[in-house]
């Protein structure tokens, strides 16, 4: 008995066999992988109880940019989150998502406290409080932030960096 006729049979059995294979499952999505980033769930855990103590920039790197986003748009008020030990100015409240923000700011600056405090002005009104007008920016700043990841997370970390989310919006961190 020859071997060969089972040779155009195998081939054809590989053939359908490959066509019917399902394929892979895609890797979990970055975006659920980032909603899990313990760093983060951890430190706003920390400053919602009053717990959070720590004097220097927290221990946050490019990996947690998404993470912080997800928490931009929050308005639940912090009385205990990072201030920079630079500043003689301390704010009382600031926005959960305005402290995102402002460390979404020190990770690109480099680690380290970007401004003075998580205020960012721009043009308002004067009357108000520092934080009531920061707050009147919010939604400004997180769309810059929302606007500048979607340009810089698929560049080199340097080029990511070198731009600035607030670049044109009249904007600036105190």
């Amino acid at each position: 008995m020859s071997k060969r006729p089972l040779a155009p049979a195998l081939i054809a059995l590989l053939v359908v066999n490959a066509c019917e294979r399902k394929p892979p499952e895609p890797p979990a999505s970055s975006a659920a992988a980032e909603s899990r980033n313990d760093r983060v769930r951890d430190l706003f855990d920390s400053m919602a109880k009053g717990t959070y103590t720590e004097a220097l920039f927290p221990k946050l790197g490019w990996e947690d940019i998404p993470a912080l986003l997800e928490r931009a748009a929050s308005t639940k008020v912090l009385t205990n989150f990072p201030c920079s030990p630079d500043s003689s100015q301390s704010e009382e409240f600031c926005s959960e998502g305005m402290v995102a923000l402002w460390l979404v700011e020190g990770v690109r600056k480099g680690g380290w406290f970007a401004s003075l405090n998580a205020l960012c002005f721009g043009p308002a009104d004067a009357k108000a409080t520092w934080g009531e007008r920061s707050e009147a920016n919010h939604e400004r700043v997180r769309a810059a932030y929302a606007a500048w990841w979607t340009r810089a997370r698929g560049l080199a970390r340097e080029q990511a960096a070198a731009l600035d989310p607030l670049e044109g919006t009249g904007l600036h961190w105190y």
